[in-house]
Order: C-alpha cells, then sequence, then structure tokens
C-alpha cells in the first residue's frame, strides 16, 4: 500500500528541495541547470601581453611608461572603467568614465610612473580597471623595477 506522508514512497511525492536530497542519498547524480541568461553572448577582453610589466633598473628620478593593446573578441561591447591608480601614476583611461569597445576593436591603455630619486629603491604602480567581461571582471595593469644603474 503506498504511503500518503511526503518523502515516504513515490519519489514524485517529496518536494523539489528534498528530492534532490533524496536523490543524491539514493547515489543518483543530481544536475542542477544554469539559467538561461548565462548563455547570452559576452564580451572577451583579450590582453597582448599579460598585465603585469618588469621594467628592471631603470635611472633614478626619472618616469617610466609601458603600454598594452586591449581587444575585445566577444561578440558584444565590453565596458571599461578605470577604478583606481596608485600613487602619483598616470594611466590613459580616465578614472570613473566608462569606456565602450566595439566587438572585434582594440585600443592602448598606457601606464606611466616616476621612479624614487634614489638608486637601489623598489618601485610599483598600478591601475585597476574594472569591465563587463564576466571571465575577467577586474585587471590590474602593474608595472614595477628597481631604481640603479641601467647598464
Amino acid at each position: 500500500m503506498p504511503s500518503s506522508r511526503a518523502g515516504e514512497g513515490r519519489g514524485d511525492l517529496i518536494d523539489p528541495p528534498r528530492r534532490g536530497l533524496a536523490l543524491a542519498a539514493s547515489g543518483l547524480a543530481v544536475l542542477t541547470l544554469a539559467a538561461s541568461s548565462s548563455l547570452a553572448p559576452v564580451p572577451m577582453l583579450v590582453l597582448d601581453q599579460p598585465p603585469a610589466f618588469p621594467l628592471g633598473p631603470t635611472e633614478p628620478g626619472g618616469y617610466q611608461r609601458h603600454s598594452w593593446s586591449i581587444r575585445n573578441a566577444g561578440p558584444t561591447p565590453v565596458k571599461l572603467r578605470t577604478h583606481f591608480t596608485s600613487g602619483h601614476c598616470g594611466f590613459s583611461l580616465w578614472l570613473g568614465e566608462d569606456r565602450i569597445l566595439a566587438p572585434g576593436s582594440s585600443t592602448i591603455v598606457s601606464l606611466s610612473c616616476p621612479t624614487p630619486t634614489r638608486a637601489a629603491a623598489s618601485y610599483s604602480a598600478h591601475a585597476d580597471v574594472r569591465t563587463s567581461d564576466p571571465a575577467r571582471p577586474v585587471v590590474r595593469f602593474r608595472l614595477y623595477g628597481r631604481s640603479g644603474p641601467t647598464s
């Protein structure tokens, strides 16, 4: 005789959250499907080189600069917004302003920073850029080095 209490007897009588637990307990795999919105096209930001760049030994008291090419390889526009820059560095994307990169297009971003005036001093500078690429929500462009003899 079938049971009339939920959770006993036939599996379809178990409420959905408990059904998953009952199936998992019985050794059957439980598959959770992602929402259909996760299948929507998304932007894909591609950098031509790693976002951290070692400058090596640099002349004390100067200024250093490095540029990266970034490209949107996805089918939808990518939004870029500089969120933070460190110290006295300069960055080519204005802080707090949105920059839209169309599918297939690219742009150059540049980061510059002063080197310490004394020799043998380590330094670094960075700019954090928020993006609409779900695989890369933040990119930290970073320069680092040590002031000292260059030859």
